[in-house]
């Protein structure tokens, strides 16, 4: 009698999706309204059909995979890496997708099914749900037991339940902690602009990583994104006053850094000169250096009284200065040449640089960069207990 029914509601299935897609998942998830499918699921479950028969249709109706009689799934992928928060498929040649839509064949696990090729949150929680109901991990922390990431014991249940016996070794993935921030190699362009005068400047930079680089400003137009060495910016300014645009150089994985330079405008007389340090933010790995120098801009001449007289902002140039580092143990300063320095990343962590000079009024400026320093180490957890000595990188699993 129930395979009566059964067959029945199978011809009633077919007659109510007949005239909206013709045998094709892709087509029939376009075509098919959350509502149809929910009326189809429905009769279908009114008629007492197995959960693994609605399983499939919903799975069919939507472009998912479907199960196999037995219960395991049938879309089965072979899985060669670490797969972790922040991966996506350009880092795993697809397989994040490929996770994605393995999980997705089972609602209970993966209930938003979504297929993004990023493994997010959402990733993260259903790859948590599939490890606790196969018995491999529930509880601890990606770094700590491998919870929520596809390691070695994941890849293994993985390919019990396709029935993949031979183990496949993992791929390993650069650490995306190790990132170094742009390098600015300076800025060049007018320092001194008449009002309603259009002055461009040109920002030159580079990628540690050789990767592609955006530029802005926030009071000139952005440049084009993905540029790699140089951008310019065009900008006019109406009033008078000394203005100090600061550029941003941000590479794809948003590490910055800035560097600015000083613009008078109008002829505003300025009283004493000024300094900046290019750059002015920068990152560097423990044991790597980077240059930095000390720009002076002198102020604007003044001209005698009872004269009248074109002034003209003078250059900023280098200069030598006193050089000052706020935790040697990080950062530490050396000379280079007269005007150039040179920072050497010594350990994890941030300290600022100082430079100190003096007019020859007597007047003393200073400028302060700072320094982040990023350590080259691979964190990992030596176990002690049972066997003793074996050492644990980012995805593995305990």
């Amino acid at each position: 009698m129930k395979n009566i029914k059964l067959a029945f509601a199978g011809l009633i299935y077919f007659g109510l999706i007949s005239g909206v897609f013709i045998a094709t998942p892709s087509i029939a998830s376009a075509a098919l309204t959350e509502s149809q499918i929910q009326a189809i699921l429905s009769l279908l479950q009114s008629f007492g059909a197995d959960q693994t028969v609605v399983g499939n249709v919903n799975n069919s109706l939507r472009g998912l995979p479907t199960m196999c009689g037995d219960g395991t799934a049938a879309f089965c992928p072979t899985f060669t890496y670490n797969l972790y928060l922040g991966l996506n498929d350009s880092d795993t040649e697809g397989q994040v997708s490929q996770l994605q839509k393995f999980l997705a064949q089972d609602q209970t696990v993966y209930p938003e099914r979504t297929i993004t090729g990023f493994y997010g949150p959402l990733t993260e929680q259903a790859v948590k749900r599939w490890q606790a109901q196969q018995g491999v991990v529930s509880s601890g922390s990606p770094d700590t037991t491998g919870y929520g990431v596809v390691g070695s014991r994941t890849r293994e249940r993985v390919r019990a339940n396709c029935g993949f016996p031979t183990p496949v070794p993992p791929t390993p993935i650069p650490p995306r902690s190790s990132n170094l921030s742009p390098v600015i190699s300076g800025v060049s362009g007018p320092t001194t602009l008449n009002t309603g005068q259009s002055g461009t400047w040109t920002v030159t930079a580079r990628d540690p990583e050789n990767g592609p680089l955006s530029y802005n400003e926030f009071r000139m137009p952005s440049a084009s994104e993905q540029v790699k060495q140089t951008a310019t910016f065009t900008h006019t300014y109406f009033n008078e006053g000394v203005y100090t645009p600061i550029f941003y150089v941000t590479d794809d994985h948003e590490s910055s850094a800035k560097t600015s330079i000083s613009v008078n405008v109008g002829g505003t007389v300025i009283s004493q000169g000024s300094l900046y340090l290019s750059p002015n933010d920068l990152s560097i790995r423990a044991g790597q250096s980077a240059e930095i120098r000390a720009f002076y801009q002198p102020p604007m001449p003044s001209c005698p009284p009872g004269f009248a007289c074109i002034q003209v902002m003078p250059a900023a140039y280098p200069v030598s200065a006193k050089w000052v580092s706020s935790n040697p143990a990080i950062a530490s300063v050396s000379s280079k040449d007269s005007t150039t320095e040179i920072i050497t990343g010594v350990s994890a962590g941030s300290a600022e640089i100082k430079a100190i000079y003096t007019e020859s009024s007597g007047n003393v400026l200073t400028a302060t960069a700072k320094v982040n320093v990023i350590s080259t180490q691979t964190p990992s957890i030596t176990v002690v207990s049972p066997n003793g000595g074996g050492k644990m990188g980012p995805g593995s699993e305990l």
